[in-house]
């Protein structure tokens, strides 16, 4: 009885509770819609729709050169809110420096862009900037354990996204009307952060521009270590599907994208989730201790607990329920889902706990963690052309390296939480 007191009481478990409300009903609608999605469009539809998706994916966490991430370990509020407002100026100017190198390559017939029109990339310009506010908002929320509004945020984001996908589908506006979706979700979502925090940043652009340099200056690994090791992140996380594609063809590739939007719900949960948690908390305990321990425990026993039982159930379930939702044509991608069950609980819990260096401004062992990562895709290929494997034992082999790529990376991770590295030159933000 007392253990369930503490339980029920405990403000981490209600945080983790408020968090995962709005992150779990957002993905159940995407998979529950998923199978509806693939009878209003076509192939080639959602095709390009997932081109434009990586895209933005890819430079999304680079857009604002990682200094939101500065804003919750800032040491009190006037600091948070110069590093929000140095994190929108570097966003601005970052997006039309993309807009400008996308219109040279455009011009120039580049080969990853000559068949994407004008409009068209404006329009990854204009979603890239709105999730580049989105990234300031939502350190901002976090640092102001505004945990109840976030969940609302993407609840929000991701039912207008759906809803107009459904009606543009009805309507027959094809690859046009996934692109507006995004559009409106992204909007939906931007719109219900400012009306939640627009009095926090009363004054906001009443700051002193030298001292917005200083930061800039003073916080310059962001831009040499953290920004580099995020481009090796999201490269990781986007060159997959072309790998797929261009080794077993477009079928394969099309069952691991399903395989990966199945997967990705329980990782984009518990482990994405739990991230924004762990490093609010662990900023507290080390500002008070000089580590984070405790924190760091919490969210590895939380999400490791969590995504067991969620890889249980994939494992029973995965073949009946893709059969039962797409088709017996899409069992392969049960198949791949069963193999990877162990990469996705590794990186889930690695996730969870990936912005511990970022608590100690220790950015260059981020670096190393993507570097690991990016590791584990470059031997997964390498082994699998080696003894010419098909996709399944690829797969096999990715897992497997990705394991213990994560492992290590929850051990780095782990080192670092005790406090016993020096910290480097300066203070602490």
């Amino acid at each position: 009885m007392l253990f369930y007191s503490r339980l029920r009481n405990s403000s981490y478990i209600k945080n983790i509770i408020n968090l995962l409300s709005g992150t779990l009903a957002a993905q159940f609608i995407l998979v529950a819609f998923s199978p509806v999605l693939t009878r209003l469009y076509d192939p080639s539809e959602i095709g390009f729709y997932s081109s434009i998706i990586a895209i933005t994916a890819f430079f999304t966490p680079l857009i604002n050169a990682r200094y939101e991430f500065l804003i919750v370990p800032a040491k009190d509020e006037h600091k948070a809110k110069e590093f929000a407002y140095l994190s929108f100026i570097l966003c601005s100017v970052l997006t039309i420096l993309l807009t400008i190198l996308s219109l040279i390559f455009k011009i120039n017939n580049v080969s990853f862009v000559k068949d994407l029109s004008i409009f068209y990339l404006f329009f990854i310009a204009l979603i890239v900037y709105i999730n580049g506010l989105t990234n300031i908002f939502n350190q901002y929320n976090n640092r102001l354990k505004q945990y109840k509004a976030l969940s609302k945020v993407t609840l929000y984001r991701t039912l207008a996204q759906v809803a107009s996908q459904l009606v543009f589908g009805l309507l027959k506006l094809g690859s046009m009307g996934l692109m507006l979706s995004i559009f409106l979700g992204t909007i939906v979502g931007l719109k219900k952060q400012v009306s939640i925090s627009v009095g926090k940043f009363k004054n906001l652009f009443v700051t002193n521009k030298k001292n917005l340099y200083s930061l800039f200056k003073g916080n310059i690994n962001q831009l040499r270590i953290s920004l580099p090791a995020a481009l090796i992140n999201t490269a990781t996380n986007n060159l997959l599907v072309p790998i797929v594609t261009f080794n077993y063809g477009l079928v394969i590739s099309g069952f691991y994208y399903m395989a990966t939007r199945i997967m990705a719900m329980p990782v984009q949960i518990f482990g994405s989730t739990l991230s924004k948690l762990h490093f609010e908390q662990a900023c507290r305990e080390y500002d008070k201790y000089g580590h984070c321990r405790k924190s760091f425990y919490k969210s590895i026993f939380m999400s490791s607990i969590l995504m067991a039982g969620i890889s249980i159930v994939v494992y029973i379930f995965s073949e009946p329920f893709f059969e039962f939702f797409f088709g017996s044509q899409w069992i392969n991608s049960a198949y791949i889902v069963k193999v990877l069950i162990p990469y996705y609980f590794i990186r889930a819990v690695a996730l969870s706990v990936i912005m511990t260096p970022y608590v100690f401004k220790f950015q260059f062992l981020d670096f190393i963690n993507q570097i690991l990562i990016l590791a584990n895709l470059l031997v997964s290929l390498v082994i699998s052309q080696a003894l010419n494997f098909d996709y399944l034992n690829f797969f096999k082999v990715y897992n497997w390296c990705g394991f213990i790529a994560y492992l290590l990376v929850i051990l780095i991770c782990w080192y670092i939480s005790l406090g016993r590295l020096k910290r480097g030159r300066g203070d602490r933000f």
